[in-house]
């Protein structure tokens, strides 16, 4: 599996031929950094990273994650099923697209005042690697082992914002 870091929290996951975006389609909002002018046109034309995307997934909606402007564009040119939190997609599930296996699981955004948000987690199989990401879900939840499952991810990405949570995940 290759991943290539974006910007913020986007990243692409390629295998076999195959690419998931994650988070990437979004205008960013200050101090969190969006999509560069540069890669939106090599995303709008199949280039590197963004070749053989079968798949575009968003954490939740908030406009360092995902802007619907550029996704509405995105999917008009190529068509690819997207996975986005605009409508309750359940407590979670999973699903197979391109070689990718994605489990999904509902888990509280950080921070009391993002209460309502609604934000999902995945764990990402291509490659045989396993990949979870944690977009901004809340810092201390059990719900993160529990969703897991014992499953040791490969990698794991986080909000960096991890790194100063008062305890541990």
């Amino acid at each position: 599996v290759k991943i290539t870091a974006l910007h913020n929290c986007a990243l692409v996951l390629s295998a076999g031929g195959r690419s998931i975006m994650i988070d990437a389609l979004s205008k960013g909002t200050e101090p969190f950094e969006g999509i560069s002018r540069e890669d939106f046109t090599r995303a709008m034309n199949g280039q590197a990273p963004f070749e053989g995307i079968c798949a575009a997934l968003y954490t939740h909606t908030h406009p360092d994650h995902f802007d619907r402007g550029l996704n509405e564009r995105y999917a008009q040119r190529f068509g690819v099923p997207m996975f986005i939190p605009d409508r309750d997609l359940g407590s979670g599930g999973s699903f197979e697209v391109g070689g990718f296996e994605v489990k999904y699981h509902k888990l509280a955004h950080s921070g009391a005042e993002y209460a309502d948000v609604r934000h999902y987690v995945f764990l990402i199989s291509a490659g045989g690697a396993k990949i979870y990401i944690g977009g901004d879900a809340d810092f201390n939840s059990e719900e993160h082992f529990a969703f897991l499952g014992g499953v040791k991810p490969d990698a794991a990405f986080l909000n960096a914002l991890y790194l100063s949570a008062q305890q541990p995940i």
